[in-house]
């Protein structure tokens, strides 16, 4: 056989992720949030993953949001294995014409099963609402997500560009 190129290995698969976030506010400025999903892969057969994340969140006025939480992610298939994760995000909202506009940065540390060190990654995300009618609770929604690893935790995850995440529904 010849060489591998980097299209062999892709691999077309339909996911399903159920995001469900429960909000409630504690104080004028101050929220708890939490995050529960679970993910569906190989065609939406198999729970590959499950995530839980609590997270307190402060609003000083305006349009940014400080949310501070801890991330667990339990991995299912197609082996056990548990992720944890601290993470801090800055959020901003607006609005341009007909559009929300979110922008927002994440810093995370995670405790990667199998390496030692902590690796610390860092996320940037624009994301784009609006409404595909005036009275419709039906939203148009386009995101787009870059993941950089800020440090070499041996044995993987390398520093540098890792992950891109669009998505659009």
């Amino acid at each position: 056989p010849g060489p591998a190129v980097a299209g062999d290995q892709a691999k077309k698969d339909v996911q399903f992720w159920t995001p469900t976030i429960i909000q409630a506010k504690v104080a004028p400025r101050w929220s708890v949030q939490f995050d529960g999903q679970i993910r569906l892969v190989d065609n939406v057969s198999v729970l590959r993953t499950a995530i839980a994340r609590p997270a307190v969140v402060f609003a000083p006025g305006g349009r940014l949001t400080y949310t501070f939480g801890y991330g667990w992610i339990p991995t299912l298939h197609p082996a056990r294995s548990d992720k944890h994760r601290l993470w801090q995000q800055v959020a901003l909202s607006t609005r341009l014409g007909g559009w929300s506009i979110q922008p927002r940065v994440r810093f995370d540390q995670r405790r990667l099963p199998g390496i030692d060190s902590l690796s610390f990654r860092l996320r940037g995300q624009l994301k784009a609402v609006h409404a595909i009618a005036q009275s419709s609770r039906w939203q148009l929604s386009i995101s787009n997500e870059a993941f950089f690893t800020l440090n070499d935790a041996r044995p993987s995850p390398l520093r540098g560009f890792s992950t891109n995440r669009a998505q659009v529904g």
